[in-house]
């Protein structure tokens, strides 16, 4: 085997591992306020573009923009998605998959495959870094 397809196969291997902590119970865990609100939304059938005047007509100070929620409104919405815990939360667990990948790719160009391996396993396990793609929150953005 050639040094890129082990690469490839180990990069594969780290993200399976990154997915198989960020993926189960994604639809069932404990939900915040803000995920609650998106989800009400969406089942009401609001479009994506009311949803965001909403937002932006009560944004105050020093918070932060509802990106992140319009942008899950709006992955929800294109593909047709059932509004669901599971199917606003997936955006997320998907960003904390490619993660792996950016760090991945940090590691080849800063030190080579060695370092590459190194960062990407440290995302996939990184208690934070799974925490925050298993929630739709402005901080997981």
């Amino acid at each position: 085997m050639n040094r890129a397809k082990a690469g490839l196969l180990i990069l594969l291997l780290i993200g399976g591992v990154g997915a198989v902590v960020r993926f189960p119970n994604l639809g069932t865990m404990d939900t915040r306020a803000d995920e609650v609100e998106l989800l009400q939304f969406l089942q009401r059938g609001v479009s994506v573009s009311d949803y965001c005047a909403r937002e932006i007509s009560v944004f105050k100070e020093g918070r932060q923009m509802p990106l992140s929620r319009v942008a899950t409104a709006v992955f929800v919405r294109a593909l047709r998605l059932p509004a669901t815990l599971f199917t606003i939360r997936l955006p997320f667990a998907m960003m904390g998959l490619l993660c792996i990948l950016a760090f991945w790719l940090v590691g080849m160009a800063w030190g080579g495959r060695r370092m590459a391996v190194v960062l990407a396993w440290l995302a996939a396990i990184n208690p934070y870094l799974i925490h925050w793609s298993k929630v739709a929150h402005n901080y997981s953005f």
